[in-house]
């Protein structure tokens, strides 16, 4: 008798936790919503494509390649800004 795959659960967070990361940042609302929208489209917010693994490791921190994609369009000051709040929350692998 097989046991039912175990489904993995998704560690990404949510839209609404990086925008409240995001929310101390000196950045306008429209850079802002820029860059959720960037995280969403590298698969780094919860419930959206790909899967998760490809996203985070094991413990939910962000692999620092997928971060990179998502902030590629964006300025330096903009890039160094985010990756600096996740690697302080050590949120960042």
């Amino acid at each position: 008798m097989d046991a039912p795959p175990v489904a993995q659960p998704d560690l990404r967070p949510s839209r609404a936790q990086i925008e409240a990361l995001l929310a101390g940042l000196a950045m306008t609302s429209a850079i802002r919503l820029a860059v959720l929208d960037a995280f969403e489209e590298q698969g780094l917010l919860a419930f959206t494509k790909p899967d998760p693994q490809i996203a985070v490791d094991d413990l939910g921190r962000f692999r620092q390649a997928r971060v990179n994609e998502a902030l590629e369009r964006f300025d330096e000051v903009v890039r160094n800004e985010v990756i600096s709040v996740l690697e302080k929350l050590h949120a960042i692998v």
